[in-house]
């Protein structure tokens, strides 16, 4: 009797069923032929018995620590390097945050860093204020008011 092969992944027939359909039964979607079984190599990664026990008492804080204000309050009151802003704005949580720090210190006339930046060579832009009403931009030594850079800040998303 010649051998037999399937058509599709040319590996050698044995299975009656399978010669005469000339494809075997994972080539011909037919899954495993009867009789034999399915050995699952790991059980369920959720069951009880394979979460740690350090993982189930691990408490998770309600508010954020002032240590993890501080890291955001830092990035909105002094110029930081373009990729540690990235690093701490890849969450909506922490942008909004970040966003809220901003619009309270331009409401309360304090230094400000918006998070933006000059180009090419990426120089962080930084506003101080200077009297009642006016700021002061660090790269441009230029005077914007105080409602001038709060529309601003607005239009880009700044707070």
């Amino acid at each position: 009797m010649p051998e037999s092969r399937c058509r599709k992944c040319r590996r050698l027939l044995k299975a009656a069923s399978s010669i005469a359909l000339g494809m075997g039964p994972k080539s011909g979607g037919r899954g495993k032929p009867a009789g034999t079984k399915v050995q699952h190599k790991s059980g369920n990664p959720y069951s009880s018995s394979q979460i740690s026990e350090k993982a189930m008492t691990m408490t998770v804080p309600m508010f954020r620590e002032d240590e993890d204000i501080a890291i955001y309050l830092r990035a909105v009151s002094e110029p930081i390097p373009l990729d540690d802003l990235l690093k701490l704005t890849r969450t909506s949580k922490s942008r909004k945050l970040i966003r809220r720090l901003r619009c309270e210190r331009y409401e309360k006339r304090m230094p400000l860093a918006p998070g933006m930046y000059t180009r090419p060579d990426r120089t962080p832009i930084f506003y101080e204020p200077v009297g009642d009403r006016e700021w002061r931009c660090s790269t441009s030594e230029h005077l914007v008011t105080h409602h001038h850079l709060g529309i601003y800040l607005r239009r880009w998303g700044r707070i």
